[in-house]
């Protein structure tokens, strides 16, 4: 059974949760004036007041929900309901600290869901804390002296700096991996060219396969239909073409390691939720068929 404490300052309820156990944990509706129309509800627990007003209700029981949420580690969908709710407290004119309360979990949410992702996609895991500094800013605005966000902003300070510097890392990556395509692009591309142009020597050197010319030969013409030097030539274009193929299983064991290693970052973004892209080893490949 989840541990939880309550608070009980005169005229208030306040819980914690066993997220306490990772510094400090998210907190419930706080400072409410009793002629507040307002179904008050502790997380995980059943203490509640009674009041006649069933949209106020609907409106507790969204933030037990997002608390519940929170506590299942459904963070997105925690965050996205403490948002809700707290837009519910400003149009009915909630007080600050209920106020504070919502936006205090809120940003708890937006901790946590950065905390999961720092590892997966470090941007992203950036953009959700910036959402989570904005929440916690918001609630020691609603409430003065609010200890816990301060503290949460302190400690997302250190998480931010730490992202920021996995960013860096991984922008570093990607240029190395874009300039290690561009080489390659270029080597299949020269590899290409080089083939087409002995391709093209052999069949000006070899008269059979030229093209016909359908006008009287000439005497220098007929001098012609038995190159000189014919075996010495097709020696050289022999070990021309040994070279380009050597060439081409260089490339070829290139592309299969940058295959291997995009393979690896694949496999740790397959579960996050971003749509499927073309293959980066694509064009390469295209090229390489060409090629050989």
């Amino acid at each position: 059974m989840k541990s939880r404490s309550l608070e009980n300052p005169p005229r208030r309820v306040g819980i914690a949760t066993s997220r306490q156990r990772r510094g400090f944990g998210m907190i419930g509706l706080r400072g409410v004036p009793q002629a507040a129309a307002l179904h008050l509800v502790v997380c995980f627990g059943g203490s509640s007041v009674a009041l006649a007003q069933e949209e106020e209700e609907a409106k507790a029981v969204s933030f037990e929900e997002a608390c519940e949420w929170l506590e299942a580690d459904r963070f997105e969908d925690a965050s996205q309901a403490f948002g809700e709710v707290m837009s519910l407290m400003i149009e009915s004119g909630a007080s600050s600290s209920e106020i504070a309360a919502a936006a205090f979990n809120q940003g708890l949410s937006n901790y946590f869901q950065a905390e999961s992702l720092r590892e997966l996609s470090p941007r992203e895991a950036l953009a959700t804390a910036s959402y989570s500094r904005d929440a916690f800013l918001q609630a020691t605005r609603e409430r003065q002296g609010f200890r816990r966000a301060s503290m949460r902003l302190d400690a997302l300070a250190g998480m931010v700096e730490e992202l920021m510097a996995l960013v860096e890392e991984e922008e570093e990556k990607e240029q190395e991996q874009e300039a290690a395509i561009e080489a390659l692009l270029e080597r299949i591309q020269a590899l290409l060219d080089a083939q087409l142009e002995l391709k093209v020597m052999v069949t000006e050197s070899d008269v059979d396969r030229r093209p016909i010319n359908r006008r009287p030969a000439t005497v220098a013409q007929e001098t012609e239909k038995e190159p000189l030097n014919v075996d010495r030539r097709s020696i050289e274009f022999e070990n021309q073409q040994l070279n380009l193929v050597e060439e081409g299983h260089s490339i070829q064991e290139t592309m299969i390691e940058m295959d291997e290693s995009f393979s690896l970052a694949d496999e740790a973004l397959e579960n996050l939720p971003v749509p499927e892209v073309e293959s980066i080893m694509k064009r390469p490949l295209e090229l390489m068929d060409q090629a050989i």
